[in-house]
């Protein structure tokens, strides 16, 4: 399974147990800017970095339950991301070349170079919060 599908899975399987958002202010990228969130966010799912993935959602209503039962079933999808990001080198590049803003929701286009040479091009859904951040949407 792809790096892009499997990511995508990922984020059902949170939209499904309810979380929302992205932000949150961890390190390594701006949470008020919808294309540094979707290419943080990228990066850590294809590299299977289930603490930095999970910092992609906002956490705010939800019990450390749910929190636990989420981030052992998105470790689970994104220890699949790794592999598949490995069998091609690993990453070499992800970088933001549009993003579109449809209402509430801005679509970011990135394009994602692994080591190997190949190249994918996905879209990532963000969407602003009430605190300013950009979510995973």
């Amino acid at each position: 399974m792809s790096v892009a599908k499997l990511f995508a899975v990922g984020v059902a399987v949170s939209v499904a147990l309810m979380l929302g958002g992205c932000g949150g202010g961890s390190s390594g990228f701006d949470s008020k800017d919808p294309k540094s969130v979707a290419v943080k966010c990228f990066e850590s799912a294809a590299l299977g970095n289930t603490e930095d993935f999970m910092k992609c959602f906002d956490m705010s209503g939800v019990t450390e339950n749910q929190k636990l039962q989420a981030q052992g079933k998105i470790a689970a999808i994104l220890s699949q991301a790794a592999e598949s990001t490995n069998a091609k080198g690993g990453l070499d590049s992800v970088e933001a070349i549009k993003e579109t803003v449809r209402g509430e929701t801005t679509i970011v286009d990135i394009k994602v170079t692994f080591k190997d040479g190949t190249e994918a091009n996905e879209q990532i859904k963000v969407q602003k919060a009430e605190d300013g951040n950009y979510y995973l949407k």
